[in-house]
């Protein structure tokens, strides 16, 4: 997968690479989008939710073609760049040449979707890098006034160690009151984690603004724990969810935190079908997202559900996936530390800013312009019941997270967990699939398969 948030716009006509894309897109995710026609590129173009980063033309329209769909996508998207794709070196350009036309690079006997990420990468390099990091100006081991919308915080007990600190880390001793315990630059202690867990400090904070390099580092731990099949991938997965849950809910919806929302999402993707190809059982997982931030956990489960109901494509689950991560933006918008509990619990402004979250929610992402109108909907759509009656408006990616969210709050990180009630009553509210699905995913027999 390239290093950038987005989609790759190709416009191309010649049929065998044409069929050779094609064939390798359909059989795993990719961020290509594949048009024939200029007409058909600027369409593409004109939909903000395929956030289209750059264009890949072929030679073979010729210059002549090219240079006015290159003026029309000027005025549409600004300074987009540029790459020429030439599959007969003979046509290939001076790099004088390519600038003079407006290329960025050019690529020479493309053959596969490989060859297009690769030169992807080279465009856009890794995002975050741990340069530019430096200690902060507090002095260490003094308190501080400080705000606290200004931390974020990171689990003790998950917090990722390497050689040297990459970060400023402080402990919260009262709101807005904290102590600077590490410099970035320092070095870890070998018992760091555990000497903060013995006293009781469930959790350390991150500056916000630093915040995305530790996510940028549990993204390259959950990657590594899939590669080598460790047996705590699920834990690194969990901890990865956890801390893009909470920049989308603390920081908000960016082009960095739907980046990480998306691979994210790729690993848990990935980790399940895993999973289940060695016959295992999500037991494993299941457990780690007892713990998790409800965004997160709801989203795995998701995705989990779709696929079980025969959601098979990438794409096709991280769409559910997304839904299910951003299905209570409407109350992390407004309040970022509202209380991840039941419903039932809630008293005063917290019952109204829930009643209204979901239509509000749906309404932040229609503005932003970046999203299927499946995933809106699904938002708006996540506390309502399937209903038997003809014409009944909720679709299967909005019941999908809607139960998704139920079990997480009914039975994954309830106190008082009653998965046959769940099944037994709860889900009869929903499609008949829906139910059948979490049966197979538990491994919970009907009354007639018992019998």
């Amino acid at each position: 997968m390239a290093t950038f948030f987005g989609h790759c716009l190709i416009v191309e006509r010649d049929m065998f690479f044409l069929d050779r894309l094609k064939t390798e897109i359909a059989a795993k995710d990719s961020p290509l989008i594949i048009t024939q026609t200029f007409k058909d590129a600027l369409n593409a173009l004109k939909k903000p939710q395929n956030c289209i980063k750059v264009v890949l033309v072929s030679q073979s329209f010729g210059m002549a073609e090219i240079a006015p769909f290159m003026a029309q996508v000027k005025q549409l998207a600004g300074g987009i760049p540029w790459i020429l794709s030439v599959h007969q070196p003979r046509f290939l350009l001076s790099a004088e040449e390519l600038a003079k036309q407006g290329f960025a690079a050019q690529l020479e006997k493309p053959e596969d979707v490989a060859s297009i990420l690769k030169l992807l990468k080279k465009i856009f390099p890794e995002r975050h890098s741990w340069q530019g990091i430096e200690a902060s100006e507090e002095e260490k081991n003094e308190t501080l006034d400080l705000k606290d919308q200004d931390f974020m915080p990171i689990a003790t007990d998950d917090f990722l160690l390497t050689d040297k600190c990459f970060f400023n880390v402080f402990v919260r001793l009262a709101p807005n009151k904290f102590i600077k315990i590490l410099n970035a630059g320092d070095a870890f202690d070998s018992d760091f984690a555990e000497k903060y867990s013995d006293k009781k400090i469930s959790s350390l904070w991150v500056p916000k603004l630093e915040h995305h390099q530790y996510t940028h580092l549990s993204e390259k731990n959950a990657a590594s724990g899939i590669q080598r099949h460790s047996p705590d991938t699920a834990r690194r997965i969990a901890h990865l969810g956890d801390n893009v849950a909470q920049a989308l809910g603390r920081v908000g919806i960016s082009e960095d935190n739907l980046l990480y929302a998306d691979r994210f999402l790729g690993h848990s993707i990935d980790f399940l079908r895993q999973q289940r190809m060695q016959g295992n059982s999500y037991a494993a997982l299941l457990k780690e997202l007892c713990d998790a931030e409800h965004p997160a956990a709801v989203a795995v489960i998701a995705g989990l559900l779709a696929s079980q109901l025969g959601f098979e494509s990438t794409k096709a689950i991280k769409v559910v996936g997304l839904a299910a991560l951003l299905h209570d933006i409407g109350i992390y918008h407004e309040r970022p530390d509202f209380p991840a509990e039941d419903p039932l619990t809630l008293t005063g402004a917290d019952v109204e800013l829930y009643q209204r979250h979901a239509q509000e929610g749906a309404e932040i992402l229609r503005k932003m312009e970046l999203f299927d109108e499946v995933v809106i909907q699904a938002v708006a759509q996540h506390h309502e019941k399937h209903s038997k009656q003809a014409g009944h408006g909720t679709n299967l990616v909005g019941e999908i997270v809607s139960a998704s969210d139920l079990f997480v709050h009914k039975v994954l990180q309830s106190k008082k967990p009653n998965v046959e009630h769940f099944l037994n009553k709860q889900l009869k509210d929903y499609r008949p699939q829906i139910e059948v699905a979490f049966r197979a995913i538990l491994k919970k027999k009907t009354a007639r398969q018992a019998v």
